[in-house]
């Protein structure tokens, strides 16, 4: 598995395009920065968000369920809960 943080790519974006546009390392980690920003916004506003050659963000529902404490041996409901889940695009498979 590789991971990858902020920082890190932004150095990568930024040496790319420093080459090319002449844009400075802030203002690529503004446009990541923004980037990212937008698609939490969009995803905790319940939107699901599709970024072409990547994937797709949706959010899915996870059904609840009775479930046992270990410890008292009781049973407790558990909830439905919503989670977001993230699809590959067909060219990153």
């Amino acid at each position: 598995m590789y991971i990858i943080n902020n920082s890190e790519i932004v150095n990568i974006v930024a040496n790319d395009v420093i080459r090319n546009i002449h844009v400075c390392k802030w203002q690529t980690e503004y446009i990541i920065d923004r980037y990212l920003k937008e698609i939490s916004t969009q995803l905790k506003e319940g939107n699901d968000v599709k970024i072409s050659g990547l994937g797709t963000f949706t959010h899915k529902l996870r059904k609840g369920y009775i479930g046992t404490d270990l410890n008292t041996k009781k049973t407790t409901t558990i909830p439905d809960r919503k989670y977001i889940a993230f699809k590959p695009s067909k060219k990153i498979k």
